[in-house]
């Protein structure tokens, strides 16, 4: 015998921060977002729900270590003067993807 959900409610909030956050918000922030607005659930039912209403962000995170080592590898090519090809690579993609979108 099947019981009813008594985390409707929740489900439906949980979707709407989902939503008004761009899809971007993990369980954590979410259950931080709960918090403040005085909704007190533990955070395992949150990825509980998020995993089965697949709410689950689909992009990629930063490796801001890839760009912390980028950087200075553009450091020293401005230090020497000299513009490997591999400098010339990283300072294009830094300039056009990282940089100007913003």
């Amino acid at each position: 015998m099947l019981q009813p959900d008594k985390y409707v409610s929740l489900r439906i909030r949980i979707k709407e921060l989902f939503s008004d956050n761009k899809n971007r918000y993990g369980y954590r922030r979410i259950h931080a977002l709960l918090r403040r607005e005085a909704i007190i659930v533990y955070e395992k039912i949150v990825r509980q729900i998020m995993k089965e209403e697949n709410l689950l962000w689909s992009g990629q995170r930063v490796s801001y270590i890839s760009i912390i080592f980028v950087k200075n590898i553009m450091l020293k090519d401005q230090h020497t003067r000299c513009w490997s090809s591999f400098g010339a690579i990283i300072h294009f993609l830094l300039c056009t993807i990282l940089i100007l979108p913003r």
